[in-house]
């Protein structure tokens, strides 16, 4: 990116991501009339959708968007109220002229559902609870008058908690996150961050998506290659792989009579792994991987060894509650982010939590 009085600005044209990551203002969603219908959006969706970008909002975030949307009800509430008086004249002429739709506190509470539904399921927004931000260093930037608080009179204290809470997520991480936003003041904060980037509007984010999708690395298939068959590959997919597990859920269908699976650990054993390269920034590489591994299944089951077989009831009489350890191979399907640097595993999620064992 170019560089203006040592801080990052971004470019204007179209470039690759340099973060999957994405935080979009609500002066964005209030420029998109809070429309999860509208053509950005959707096109965020599908990016998503895609693993190019994760979406990020807050709390803080979508209390601001309720409120937007109430306000922005309300004045078409008025207007509405304003024209009824006139539509209502007219209908003594011509009753088959429409009445005017009455628009109330349900209807803004309709809305933001629809809004808060999609960043859910069409976007996957992780959400942060910004309101449980510690505030000391808030009020530490507010009476220093850094950004957002550099300006006569300026008390931006939701943006700065936000702010707060997106730098703490992405420290914990060693990751970089874009904030997209006109908001001068947070543009001012998001310059000085280390770990935050600065896009203006939704099209610049979705154009980098793009063009990271469109862009011709011909070196990506063998850097994934490379990553992929270092010595520490392994141990690191396996210590990636450990918590992953406890994240399936398992369906027995094996030979145990009323077998039911409670659970299972990592066997420690990779046959076979194919992948499909997804993303690629400047500093990491996105792989949909295909992985036949080994887990050691807990089973319960009915043990009849001393059980007698009603043939009238069709049932077992005397059957006692027992366990077992089975051994069942599955083919693992889940998204994992690699470091291009380090060959680091940054982030591994399950495409699919449901597998039958047996």
């Amino acid at each position: 990116m170019s560089e203006v009085g040592g801080n990052r600005k971004r470019q204007a044209e179209p470039h690759v991501l340099e973060t999957r990551h994405a935080f979009l203002d609500t002066q964005v969603y209030r420029k998109l009339r809070h429309n999860p219908a509208n053509r950005a959006l959707k096109l965020l969706a599908e990016q998503i959708a895609a693993r190019r970008l994760v979406l990020h909002t807050t709390d803080i975030t979508l209390n601001e968007v309720s409120r937007q949307i109430a306000e922005d009800v309300e004045q078409s509430r008025l207007a509405v109220s304003k024209l009824r008086k006139d539509i209502d004249r007219w209908r003594h002429t011509v009753p088959g002229i429409a009445t005017l739709p009455e628009l109330d506190a349900g209807t803004a509470a309709t809305l933001f559902k629809a809004f808060r539904r999609a960043s859910k399921d069409e976007w996957r927004a992780r959400e942060h609870r910004a309101t449980e931000h510690p505030a000391a260093s808030v009020f530490a930037d507010y009476f220093a008058r850094l950004p957002p608080f550099d300006m006569p009179g300026s008390k931006e204290f939701p943006d700065a908690f936000v702010l707060k809470t997106l730098e703490a997520w992405c420290a914990a991480r060693g990751e970089i996150m874009y904030v997209v936003t006109l908001d001068a003041a947070v543009l001012r904060y998001v310059a000085a961050s280390e770990w935050l980037l600065p896009l203006e509007t939704i099209e610049e984010l979705l154009a980098a998506a793009e063009a990271s999708a469109e862009c011709d690395d011909g070196d990506a298939e063998a850097v994934a290659d490379a990553l992929l068959n270092t010595p520490e590959f392994d141990c690191r997919f396996e210590q990636a792989l450990e918590p992953l597990v406890d994240k399936l859920a398992l369906i027995y269908c094996g030979d145990l009579p009323e077998g039911e699976a409670n659970g299972a650990t990592f066997g420690g054993t990779i046959h076979f792994l194919d992948y499909q390269i997804v993303s690629r920034t400047s500093r990491r590489i996105g792989l949909l991987v295909n992985a036949d591994v080994e887990l050691d299944v807990d089973v319960s089951f009915e043990n009849r060894r001393y059980a007698g077989y009603d043939r009238e009831d069709d049932i077992w009489i005397g059957g006692e509650l027992d366990s077992a350890t089975v051994r069942s191979d599955i083919t693992l399907e889940l998204y994992m982010e690699m470091e291009v640097a380090t060959g680091e595993i940054v982030d591994a999620e399950p495409i699919r939590n449901e597998y039958t064992v047996g």
